[in-house]
């Protein structure tokens, strides 16, 4: 890991009002190297985006008060929950995130963002592909609540909205340090068991052979079973067509098993990711992928009879 070891950090390091105990303080990541893995800004008024120095370079309000003297908006500054969150989650996956991009909105008192993270599966490799990724908001002007998730396939936009797994909240009161620190303690501990879980099934799938033939039957049993709509069904076969033919994503054309999962899941990025049933969706093709995996895969040479109307002439029905 990347770990500073300075006893004077720079400001953009500098902890305020949260404390990384004895977890060591991980130096900011690079921005993506494409535009598409940048946060959204789609809807945000005002938007920007930026790196980690220039958000933590934006003033600070101070907290406000009640007449009791007791604090009534305490504010924790981005910095000190992005340093604690890109630390905790280093230290629990062994491993310096990748890159990290960063937004904000309503004049920079509001911001959003992501970690990105490889994920060093079960067998020993360390997948980029298939990272794990930490979503995270905050605000300066009580509209937003510091919130954070993670996941395989997290959604951040500088407007406010959010989904991943493992979701927290926590209100800007008195106890709001204490309560950042827990949640981000219990986050970043089970950050590995569904999304690592899946990333482990991924490289498992990744060595069974699936050949278009057992690709259309698996496309044919999740939209049977009503797991997926057609608009789904058919997203998913341009999916896997596109990436097949080499006009799309290389990495998902080799016909694996898990390159299927990948054109169902690409499929799913349109469906809106705060939904409940995208959630369910995703957990039954997880299901059903199982179940094709046990099956060994597609066997090479196995074709169907071709076959013309004429031999069907003599039904009166065709």
């Amino acid at each position: 890991m990347n770990v500073l070891t300075t006893t004077a950090p720079s400001s953009v390091y500098q902890m305020y009002k949260l404390s990384l105990g004895n977890t060591p303080l991980v130096k900011a990541a690079p921005l993506p190297d494409l535009p598409s893995k940048q946060v959204m800004i789609v809807g945000a008024k005002g938007a920007k985006r930026m790196s980690f120095a220039e958000l933590a370079a934006i003033p600070v309000p101070e907290d406000t008060f009640k007449d009791s003297g007791k604090v009534s908006h305490n504010i924790v500054p981005a910095s000190d929950i992005i340093n604690l969150a890109r630390s905790l989650y280093a230290e629990q996956l062994d491993v310096a995130p990748l890159y990290e991009t960063w937004a904000t909105a309503a004049k920079g008192m509001e911001w959003a963002g992501k970690l990105v993270y490889p994920y060093r599966s079960k067998s020993g490799q360390l997948h980029e592909n298939y990272g794990i990724s930490v979503v995270l908001r905050g605000s300066y002007n009580k509209n937003i609540a510091p919130s954070g998730a993670d996941g395989m396939d997290t959604f951040i936009c500088a407007n406010g909205m959010m989904s991943g797994q493992n979701a927290w909240a926590a209100r800007q009161t008195e106890a709001i340090a204490e309560n950042v620190h827990k949640h981000l303690v219990e986050a970043s501990g089970k950050c590995t068991f569904r999304a690592g879980g899946l990333i482990d099934l991924l490289e498992e799938w990744a060595d069974i052979p699936c050949a278009d033939l057992m690709f259309y039957a698996y496309l044919g049993i999740l939209r049977g079973r009503k797991v997926i709509t057609p608009t789904l069904y058919s997203r998913a076969l341009n999916y896997w067509e596109a990436c097949t033919r080499g006009e799309l994503h290389d990495a998902h054309g080799d016909r694996t098993l898990a390159s299927a999962f990948q054109s169902v899941t690409g499929a799913l990025h349109s469906v809106v990711p705060t939904t409940r049933s995208s959630f369910g969706i995703g957990g039954a093709a997880t299901a059903v992928t199982k179940a094709f995996a046990s099956t060994g895969g597609s066997v090479d040479g196995i074709e169907l009879p071709e076959f013309s109307l004429e031999d069907f002439a003599q039904f009166e029905l065709v």
